[in-house]
């Protein structure tokens, strides 16, 4: 998306930019996402940073109502917002990440401006 002779890129922009944290911590990361064949490239260097991917999100999530088993099955969730979230500071939170927190798990997410809101920093 371009608005104002500003692009605003695609998640997996962002991602890339976080690429190498797993293989920065002892703990395992783990990401459902699908990915296109053209970008073969993204998926060989998200292995090679440590990032355990399944690739067929339906497998973990295969309906709406099953988020919740994979949150408990999981310790925390880590995610990306798109680029233009993060530029405007309009405060998007996932649902994903809402879920997460009302149960108690941390979520490592980047700020889109949401912590203005906050009394807690």
């Amino acid at each position: 998306m371009v608005h104002e002779g500003r692009t605003f890129g695609l998640k997996v922009h962002e991602f890339r930019k976080f690429m190498q944290l797993p293989s920065q911590v002892p703990q395992t990361f783990e990401i459902a996402m699908s990915i296109y064949p053209e970008d073969h490239a993204d998926l060989e260097a998200l292995r090679h940073n440590g990032w355990h991917i399944i690739v067929n999100p339906g497998e973990v999530a295969p309906v709406i109502h099953s988020h919740s088993d994979a949150t408990s099955r999981s310790r925390a969730a880590s995610s990306r917002p798109r680029r233009m979230y993060v530029d405007t500071r309009c405060g998007w939170v996932s649902d994903r990440t809402v879920e997460y927190l009302a149960s108690g798990k941390p979520a490592l997410v980047q700020d889109t401006g949401f912590s203005r809101n906050s009394s807690r920093r």
